[in-house]
């Protein structure tokens, strides 16, 4: 069973299309990619990162809900 994601990693999913666009002009793979993302994620408003703290909150209580059994376990 996934985690449910983050605000950044929800943040990633929605700007990883745009953001490989971009890196495709400078010739940079996945690793360029989530440099970008997190650039773009440090400088965006509160408002933006507010609203993907929403979506983690929607996103956790949705993995709660069809996982209620969930435990994360690290090293499995």
């Amino acid at each position: 069973i996934p985690r449910p994601l983050n605000r950044f990693m929800l943040y990633r999913k929605c700007h990883r299309a745009l953001a490989a666009e971009f890196c495709k002009t400078i010739l940079v793979g996945q690793q360029g990619v989530s440099i970008v993302c997190g650039v773009s994620w440090r400088l965006e408003p509160e408002e933006v990162r507010d609203k993907f703290r929403d979506w983690h909150a929607v996103e956790t209580e949705n993995h709660r809900k069809a996982f209620p059994r969930y435990k994360f376990a690290p090293g499995r």
